[in-house]
Order: structure tokens, then C-alpha cells, then sequence
């Protein structure tokens, strides 16, 4: 197998396994706090992607918003 079929595999298989693990966290809450930036916002945006229903909290209010707005966003 040469490294473009190769390649095109690995792409094929992420996909597939992407795919079983969409809605993995349909009917759930996530509480993420510090959620304003960096890991606690992409984990918010992360969660909700999976299905979650995600609460943000930080002291930068400001920044919860922001990350609120993503979310509902889309």
C-alpha cells in the first residue's frame, strides 16, 4: 500500500470512528467552569458538539457569554 492509499485509509477510518461517537453525550449536563477561554471553553464547545447540555460558569463573565454565544451558535 503505498503512503497515499494509505493515507486515504487513515481518513476513512477517523471518519467511521468519528461517526459512532457523535451524540455521545445526548440526554446529559455538563457543568464547565473557567469556561470563559482556553480548555474550559473548547471543552464547553466540545461537549455541546457531542449533544450535552452545557452550563458555563467563570468569573469573566464577559467570556462565559462569549462561549455561550459559540455554543448556541452552532
Amino acid at each position: 500500500m503505498d503512503k497515499i492509499n494509505f493515507l486515504s485509509f487513515l481518513e476513512k477510518h477517523a471518519e467511521k470512528e468519528y461517526r459512532k461517537m457523535v451524540g455521545l453525550l445526548n440526554d446529559k449536563i455538563a457543568l464547565v467552569t473557567g469556561g470563559a477561554s482556553g480548555i474550559g471553553r473548547a471543552s464547553a464547545l466540545a461537549f455541546a458538539r457531542e449533544g450535552a447540555k452545557v452550563a458555563v460558569a467563570d468569573v469573566l463573565v464577559e467570556g462565559a457569554g462569549e462561549t455561550v454565544g459559540l455554543i448556541e451558535s452552532g
